[in-house]
């Protein structure tokens, strides 16, 4: 355990002296930056998370409900099926939340939420 922690310390003290010598050397030319840049990014990858999402949500609510009709007159698989189908419309609420939550970040980034 004593070994983990050396190399553990080791290691941040060479971050710590190799980090600043990084961050002072000279940017590579080329655009800066911007606002519009940075949204425009979070606004892509925001998207693409959320249509995966929807796709994993849609097989969620499809699978639980085949759990559901394949149950039964068992009450056991009966009720698995419908914890699946409570879980997967929790998640939904989520992705749809976390959307929402993405949008509102992204728009108080590039300063268009109070416009």
């Amino acid at each position: 355990m004593k070994r983990y922690i050396i190399i553990t310390i080791l290691a941040l003290v060479l971050v710590g002296f190799v980090l600043p010598v990084l961050a002072a050397t000279e940017l590579p030319p080329g655009a800066p930056i911007t606002l519009d840049n940075v949204n425009t990014t979070i606004e892509g990858v925001a998207g693409w998370i959320i249509k995966i999402s929807i796709f994993v949500m849609v097989i969620s609510i499809v699978a639980a409900g085949l759990k559901i009709i394949t149950a039964g007159a068992n009450p056991t698989k009966y009720k698995e099926g419908l914890g699946w189908l409570k879980s997967a419309i929790i998640g939904s609420a989520v992705i749809l939340a976390s959307g929402v939550i993405i949008n509102t970040i992204a728009s108080v980034v590039s300063r268009n939420f109070f416009n």
